[in-house]
């Protein structure tokens, strides 16, 4: 039912409708013509969904003034916290791929005045938080909450995954790719291109670094991690927390 109304219906009555429905939907909230399937929907006051996007999701709450653009993809069981003023623009993509049945569910939380951009890819294996007056900006860039270790020989590999926290007056130029278990601190620019591996730890300015060769096997590579138990087919490890 949900989905109906915010697909068929009028704009101006959707509102009243999916308060009758159980959501906490504010008076005036805009929501354009799109597929919307949640147990949960919190639109505040001044909050608005655009027109043809596919929200599938099971908490979706967006604070005063939140918005989603239009054409966006969100899917596959996570949550998502707009708070005041944040936005996710326009085309983006928003998902959660396969995951062992021992991993929790993931949140994306956008803070105050924050924004993701247009025509980006969010993997939400794990979650992702964005702190104030935070920008992913451009287009392009991705940010991963998993990956694989492979054994030096042989078909066997290892999940890793990580939450991705991006700190406060941070800004991410156009196609960066942002990789799982780390935090990027506040007041940091990140140049266009760049591929981050590692935290962040201090404010400034990071670009791309010339491609270098690094003496790591993979038993290495997965010392110091957490192993989750009972994942399966494959072992899989949780990233450092940041």
């Amino acid at each position: 039912m949900t989905a109906l109304v915010c697909l068929f219906l009028p704009r101006a009555i959707k509102p009243a409708a999916l308060r009758a429905l159980g959501h906490a939907v504010a008076a005036g909230v805009r929501i354009g013509p799109s597929l919307v399937l949640t147990e949960r929907l919190a639109l505040a006051k001044g909050a608005s969904i655009g027109a043809f996007n596919f929200l599938a999701l099971r908490r979706l709450l967006l604070r005063e003034d939140a918005a989603i653009g239009s054409m966006n993809v969100i899917k596959r069981g996570q949550s998502a916290l707009l708070k005041r003023r944040a936005a996710i623009g326009n085309r983006n993509v928003i998902l959660r791929g396969w995951t062992p049945s021992a991993i929790r569910s993931s949140l994306l939380k956008i803070g105050y005045n924050s924004k993701i951009t247009s025509s980006h890819y969010l993997e939400m294996t794990e979650c992702i938080t964005v702190g104030e007056n935070s920008v992913v900006a451009g287009v392009r860039s991705q940010i991963w909450t998993h990956g694989f270790v492979h054994d030096r020989t042989g078909p066997g590999r290892k999940l890793v995954i990580g939450p991705v926290v991006i700190g406060d007056n941070v800004y991410v130029s156009s196609g960066c790719i942002i990789n799982c278990g780390l935090r990027i601190a506040n007041a940091v620019s990140i140049g266009s291109g760049a591929s981050v591996a590692k935290s962040l730890d201090e404010e400034g300015v990071y670009v791309a670094q010339p491609l270098r060769h690094l003496r790591r096997t993979p038993d290495e590579r997965v010392a110091g991690l957490t192993r989750v138990d009972g994942a399966t087919p494959m072992d899989t490890y949780f990233s450092r927390v940041p």
